[in-house]
């Protein structure tokens, strides 16, 4: 498992001048939620220093530095401490309010930026957050996976501009006991990427009994990080959650997650050079190579965004596929209502002008009566893929013929006021804020379609497209954009309000976030755009949903072949507009 490494010299913080100085966003959110942070234990590498440490605030690095330099880590002593699990209490339960964690996760990503690289003049900030997953297995399971889907690999590593390796890492035989080659493919196995998260939401997807509760009372949790990449002011922070039955017990690792924070100066006009990094184990190369690839993955998706460009051929013969399965289902539902209507009453088939579902209204190009699920067929085509999940929703009680809800009435909308409670450094909402405020908002959207409480299973491609200033309305629109099996997808958009100028009072878009969420008690019920966006929206949560399978990149030749050999390749291809 290509897990952290816990630094020989770690040290666990005694004072409230250590952990001021070393975690000062952890401090201050601890201070704000009036939460006594000596609950917590607080460990970090000293320093070459006679104090063992340098405040973050206090200094400025240039110079290489090993990533181990940066390691920080928080343990919540959930078993020992019923204040701190009252402080943490989702609702009555015996389970951890996950929007507090995800607070926690960015507090201590940016705490390690600053350790990394210091804050004198300087401030890090949250600018992306590629993954955080909770529903893991356990390490062995993991194992079994890396093995699995790991290859062996040539590449060597690629550093950033400036970067160094010692003089330990060429050629680097054996880190703890494994070869540099084997080091390697379990990087390229995804370990701490995504194959591990990949094979535990396909499980998930499938229905399959074998995802782990969401974290809970009965474990104390830990929260442990360092940068593991750096570009020329932008740094990828790796934080492990880590879980143990109690105090002295060994750790197992049941998630991760990925920040990409920016190096600003005081004003937050300009970014700063950050120091490059000192590659000296074949792990650290190897996570320095997955950093390389994380940024290679956000280029991709940022250049292939349905705002960009449009869909590719498979995922167009996919719409016109859907068209013609949901304007059966219409047809056959419809049939059903009347003949259980006395007297009966033949329904003529739709007309050939509605069978496309698309008619033009006030609000632009929408999707007619016939047409609303229209897009319900994605559900079956993403899911039967490679697995047959559309036999599955029936073999698990499901009907794949039941009619979907149109994704318009999963909407939820909330508006809260941006108070100086909440701010950061730059007297801006800090990022952990809205993380935790998008979270809950997209918990109570999943809760309300899924007609239960869902666990959650990942957080991704999280963008603060701007910054939330304090003093305005934060509106969240929250909107189940896929299900598949008994997973769905919400995706939240934060929009700003200044009340005041015409101008000002339009709302903004700020951030957008997507969560990944499991209903454990059945399969989701499906949702169908009604519009040309929502459409594009449900291929974008379509293409996120594949690549969490590990699917990406397989699932278009697969596409093909089952085009071809239905004799729909000719009609339904071949075209990228429409």
């Amino acid at each position: 498992m290509l897990t952290l490494e816990t630094p020989s010299t770690l040290r666990v913080a005694s004072t409230q001048e250590e952990v001021q100085g070393l975690l000062p966003f952890t401090w201050q959110i601890g201070m704000a939620r009036h939460r006594h942070n000596n609950f917590l234990q607080f460990g970090y590498k000293p320093d070459e220093e006679p104090s063992g440490f340098i405040p973050s605030m206090h200094v400025l690095h240039t110079a290489p530095r090993k990533p181990s330099d940066s390691y920080l880590e928080v343990v919540f002593p959930f078993t020992t401490n019923a204040e701190l699990r009252d402080q943490y209490r989702r609702f009555s339960s015996d389970k951890v309010r996950l929007g507090l964690l995800l607070e926690d996760f960015d507090t201590l990503a940016g705490d390690i930026a600053a350790r990394y690289s210091g804050m004198r003049g300087a401030t890090p900030a949250t600018a992306f957050v590629d993954r955080i997953s909770w529903l893991m297995r356990g390490s062995s399971w993991q194992q079994d996976r890396t093995q699995v889907a790991a290859g062996p690999t040539t590449t060597s590593p690629t550093l950033a501009p400036g970067s160094t390796l010692g003089a330990s890492a060429a050629p680097a035989l054996s880190v703890n006991g494994s070869s540099s080659s084997s080091v390697q493919q379990e990087a390229e196995g995804g370990s701490l990427s995504y194959a591990a998260a990949e094979a535990a939401v396909g499980a998930v997807d499938a229905g399959d009994d074998v995802a782990p509760p969401a974290p809970n009372f009965a474990q104390d949790l830990r929260l442990a990080g360092e940068v593991t990449w750096v570009g020329r002011s932008s740094m990828e922070v790796l934080i492990e959650l880590s879980a143990r039955p109690k105090a002295n017990s060994p750790w197992s690792h049941v998630g991760f997650a990925y920040f990409v924070m920016v190096l600003r100066d005081a004003t937050a006009t300009s970014s700063l050079p950050v120091p490059p990094l000192l590659l000296e184990t074949a792990r650290e190369k190897a996570r320095f190579e997955l950093g390389e690839k994380h940024m290679a993955r956000r280029r991709k998706r940022s250049d292939e965004h349905w705002k960009h460009v449009p869909p590719h051929d498979h995922e167009v013969r996919i719409i016109h596929d859907l068209a013609v399965r949901s304007h059966s289902i219409a047809y056959t539902h419809a049939q059903a209502q009347a003949a259980r209507a006395r007297p009966a009453v033949p329904v003529p088939p739709p007309s050939s002008s509605s069978a496309t579902g698309i008619s033009q209204g006030h609000a632009g190009v929408q999707l007619g009566h016939d047409g609303r699920a229209m897009l319900a067929g994605m559900v079956a085509a993403s899911g039967s893929h490679g697995s047959g999940r559309a036999q599955h929703w029936a073999r698990k009680g499901g009907s794949s013929s039941d009619p979907p809800v149109p994704m318009k009435s999963t909407e939820l909308w909330s508006s809260m006021l941006m108070h100086s409670q909440d701010r950061n450094n730059f007297n801006r909402i800090f990022g952990g804020h809205l993380l935790r405020l998008a979270f809950e908002h997209a918990f109570a959207t999943a809760a309300i379609h899924a007609g239960e409480w869902c666990d959650a299973v990942s957080a991704e491609d999280v963008a603060f497209l701007l910054p939330v200033p304090i003093g305005v309305v934060l509106q969240l629109r929250g909107k189940v954009v896929f299900t598949s099996g008994h997973l769905l997808r919400v995706a939240v958009e934060a929009f700003k309000v200044e009340p005041g100028t015409a101008a000002t009072s339009q709302p903004v878009v700020t951030n957008t976030f997507t969560y990944a969420f499991v209903r454990r008690s059945g399969l989701v019920r499906a949702v169908v755009p009604e519009t040309v966006v929502e459409a594009m929206q449900y291929v974008h949560a379509r293409r996120q949903h594949l690549e969490w399978q590990g699917l990406e990149g397989h699932e278009e030749d697969e596409e093909e072949a089952a085009s071809r050999k239905s004799g729909r390749l000719g009609s339904a291809g071949g075209s990228r507009g429409g």
